[in-house]
């Protein structure tokens, strides 16, 4: 488990030489394609490929990492630009594999977080959701976090969609965890009364 991350059920470790095929591939998904914003996809085979490859061991413009399950199975990708050592900030973007976009996506985007505050102690992360994504949260969910909602900010499968952006710090990501824990804590305590009730 060296050079990886854990939270819960899911690990983060740098991407390799043996990952960049794989994250090429997802370029070229559609269902993947269409949440990101860019043109990846157009762009031929063995230039992703170089291109994936340059980032490998965080060389490159931007750093990427393998979001994979504890039985070594890949999930996904999240990658860091705009990187900015001096004053600890960047940019969060996560690429899910489909078959784990509902079930896994928001628990990927914790143990991203988690790693960029806790392991490279970073003050804060500007992250960018497109609507209609079905990988993490609602749209309702991603509007109301949003700093700033860009109502025709992107243009994907020929129709415009709103692009919702915010930033957020080490504080309101600290808060936010305690008051996940807090609701935890109630719910187990609202059953445990229950159970005992019966």
């Amino acid at each position: 488990m060296s050079g990886r991350t854990l939270l819960g059920r899911l690990a983060l470790r740098h991407l390799e030489e043996e990952d960049v095929a794989l994250r090429v591939d997802a370029q070229y998904d559609g269902r993947v394609a269409r949440n990101i914003a860019g043109h990846l996809g157009l762009t031929p085979r063995d230039e992703l490929l170089r291109r994936f490859r340059s980032h490998v061991d965080g060389r490159g413009d931007r750093v990427e990492y393998v979001v994979e399950k504890q039985n070594g199975d890949t999930v996904g990708y999240i990658f860091l630009t705009g990187l900015d050592w001096v004053n600890r900030t960047c940019d969060l973007s996560i690429t899910m594999l489909p078959g784990f976009r509902t079930g896994l996506g928001y628990l990927a985007l914790m143990c991203a977080f988690d790693h960029v505050y806790g392991c490279l102690n970073m003050h804060a992360v500007l992250t960018m959701v497109l609507d209609v994504n079905e990988m993490m949260a609602s749209d309702e969910w991603n509007s109301k976090r949003a700093n700033v909602t860009v109502s025709q900010g992107n243009y994907t499968e020929g129709a415009f969609r709103a692009v919702h952006v915010w930033t957020q710090t080490k504080p309101e990501y600290d808060a936010m965890i305690a008051e996940g824990r807090a609701r935890v804590a109630a719910m187990r305590a609202r059953l445990g009364d229950e159970v005992g009730a019966r």
